[in-house]
């Protein structure tokens, strides 16, 4: 009888440490790894909502707290980042960071600015997505330009304000999950696939 209650008191004291070692797993995957990407999600949509050459550097700033996204004010730009840190530190991911500016002019946001890499450099992606206040998107003049390149390294989107606003989100969805996933994403079709889904030249 005696031990068999030590041997219930060793197997419940082997659950409860392995309880409370997932518990604190748990927690520090959604700070240290989900955090940063949900982060990203918010500030691709606080991106999208922002209307360039209206939206004013007061109005921006509230707009960051409505959607909770830390922000870096300078003296005529924002910015934000993301990245993967800790699955890179782990080597349990390829390094990817996502940056974000905001541009100002005369009180005006005038141009966003988001650039994505994967890998060292970019070498395995590399997007950039830019939204400014003129007609000419480097397609001509259409209001949206999307040049990947064929063997998915590479990734340009350019488009301008007269986008609608359902197609700016759509052109700002990055898979965001790529910052969160183990093994990360391996191209920039993975990472930015709506820009692969339909292409304006």
């Amino acid at each position: 009888m005696t031990a068999m209650l030590t041997r219930f008191k060793r197997t419940s004291r082997t659950a409860l440490i392995s309880v409370i070692a997932l518990v604190i797993l748990g927690a520090g995957y959604w700070y240290f790894v989900f955090r940063p990407a949900d982060q990203l999600r918010r500030g691709l949509q606080l991106a999208a909502a922002i209307q360039v050459g209206q939206t004013t550097r007061s109005e921006f700033r509230q707009m960051a707290k409505q959607y909770g996204v830390r922000i870096d004010e300078f003296p005529n730009a924002f910015g934000f980042a993301q990245s993967n840190r800790v699955l890179e530190y782990l080597h349990l991911a390829p390094r990817t960071v996502v940056e974000t500016n905001v541009g100002l002019d005369n009180g005006l946001v005038e141009v966003v600015s988001v650039r994505a890499s994967i890998g060292n450099g970019g070498e395995i992606a590399y997007i950039n997505i830019r939204e400014f206040n003129a007609r000419d998107t480097s397609c001509g003049h259409v209001p949206v330009c999307v040049k990947p390149v064929t063997s998915t390294m590479s990734t340009t989107v350019i488009f301008s304000p007269s986008v609608p606003i359902s197609e700016r989100r759509h052109l700002l969805s990055l898979n965001w999950w790529c910052l969160a996933k183990l093994g990360g994403c391996k191209s920039s079709r993975e990472f930015f696939p709506v820009a692969w889904e339909k292409q304006y030249q």
